[in-house]
């Protein structure tokens, strides 16, 4: 019986601990797979995507037609999906679905860290804060590509790594001195 208790007990431990992460990448991950499958087979509502126009320096006149793409992204609390985008003469067309499926579930994590660690509900910067520090530290970040036809430039959206650490090597004026 003790043992029983002790095994319950360490399980809720965990769980309250680093449990319910993998809990949200889990339904992040289930939503991410069928939110795919739907904007691969355009079942998704027109009135729900946005049209981004990004001016492009191309040296060359290029007209090309929608093709599809992937890729996230977070801008002033709403999430957004890349679907598609093309090229027409100078301009780049990005066509992005709002998800409101991470939107809710970000909230439900928010909402369960503020629970758990007896946060009062007035402080959503705090919670905030902590969910986008939570996923900063253990989400794997590579670059977005927006479009990867041939010839195109593409900007890379995040700072190349830079050294912190100088080069030590001095210039010689004259030859060694003669032992």
């Amino acid at each position: 019986m003790r043992r029983l208790l002790a095994l319950l007990l360490l399980t809720f431990f965990l769980f309250n601990t680093i449990g319910y992460y993998f809990l949200y990448q889990a339904i992040r991950s289930h939503s991410y797979l069928a939110l795919q499958k739907r904007l691969d087979n355009d079942l998704y509502s027109r009135e729900e995507t946005v049209t981004i126009k990004i001016p492009a320096a191309i040296p060359y006149q290029s007209n090309t037609d929608y093709q599809r793409v992937n890729g996230s992204f977070e801008h002033q609390g709403e999430f957004f999906k890349l679907i598609k985008q093309k090229i027409a003469n100078d301009t780049l067309y990005v066509v992005c679905y709002r998800d409101h499926a991470e939107k809710k579930i970000s909230g439900l994590l928010a909402d369960f860290v503020k629970a758990s660690n007896d946060l009062p509900q007035s402080s959503k910067s705090t919670a905030l804060k902590l969910l986008s520090n939570l996923s900063k530290d253990y989400e794997l970040c590579s670059g977005i590509s927006l479009h990867s036809s041939p010839g195109l430039l593409t900007r890379n959206l995040f700072p190349p790594q830079i050294s912190f650490f100088r080069d030590h090597t001095l210039a010689i004026i004259s030859p060694p001195p003669e032992a």
